[in-house]
C-alpha cells in the first residue's frame, strides 16, 4: 500500500462528506443569510456576522470529530494494513463501520442541518426580528439542509462503491455476502439484485 492509497482511504469519506455541505453552507450565507439581512433589524444586523463566524467553523469541527470517532477502527485497521500488521481478513466491526458510514455521514448531517435551521430561527426571534424574516430563515435552511444531505449521501454511496469496498470486501464470503457485493443502500458494486441490508450488520 502506497502511502497516497493510505491518505484516500482514511479521509476520501470525510472529505466527500465535508465538500457536500461546505457547498451547501456557502449557498446558505450566499443565497439565505446575506438576502435575509437586507430584512433584519440594526441590531440584528451588528451580531449576524459574528456569529455566523463562530457558528459555521465550530459545526464543522464538531462534524469532523464525530466522523474521526466514529471511523477509529476503520483508520486504526488501514494503518495496520499499510504496516504490515493487519490480519488477513478484515474484521468484522471495520466492515460493518464501513458499510454503514453513508448512513451515519447523513444522520450526522440531517442533525446538524435541523440544529443550524433552528438555532438562526430561534436566534432571529429573540433578537426581535420580524415573524417573517424568522420563517424565512427556519424553512430555507430546512430547504438547503435536506438537499444537502440528499446529495451527501449520494456522493458518500459513490465512494464506498468506488473506493472502499473493493478494498474492505475483497474476499468472498466476508458476512456472507457475495463477492463483492456490499453497499449501503442496496446500490451494489458491481450491480447486483442482493441489497447489502440483508447482510448481518
Amino acid at each position: 500500500m502506497t502511502p497516497r492509497k493510505r491518505f484516500i482511504l482514511k479521509n476520501r469519506m470525510l472529505l466527500a462528506n465535508l465538500i457536500s455541505n461546505l457547498i451547501g453552507a456557502v449557498g446558505v450565507n450566499a443565497f439565505l443569510l446575506r438576502s435575509t439581512r437586507t430584512h433584519l433589524t440594526e441590531f440584528g444586523q451588528g451580531y449576524a456576522n459574528l456569529i455566523e463566524a463562530i457558528f459555521t467553523p465550530t459545526v464543522f469541527i464538531f462534524a469532523i470529530v464525530a466522523t474521526l470517532v466514529y471511523e477509529g477502527p476503520i483508520r486504526r485497521y488501514v494503518d495496520q494494513r499499510y504496516q504490515g500488521q493487519a490480519a488477513a481478513v478484515v474484521p468484522l466491526k471495520v466492515q460493518r463501520r464501513v458499510l454503514n458510514e453513508p448512513f451515519f455521514g447523513v444522520l450526522l448531517d440531517s442533525a446538524i442541518w435541523l440544529f443550524a435551521a433552528v438555532f438562526w430561527a430561534l436566534l432571529f426571534y429573540f433578537m426581535g426580528e420580524p415573524a417573517y424574516v424568522v420563517q424565512h430563515v427556519l424553512v430555507r435552511s430546512l430547504s438547503v439542509g435536506l438537499i444537502t444531505c440528499t446529495v451527501a449521501f449520494f456522493v458518500l454511496e459513490h465512494v464506498l462503491q468506488r473506493v472502499m469496498v473493493p478494498f474492505f470486501f475483497h474476499s468472498a464470503g466476508s458476512m456472507g455476502c457475495p463477492e463483492p457485493c456490499a453497499s449501503a443502500s442496496g446500490f451494489a458494486w458491481p450491480p447486483c439484485s442482493w441489497p447489502a441490508t440483508s447482510c448481518p450488520l
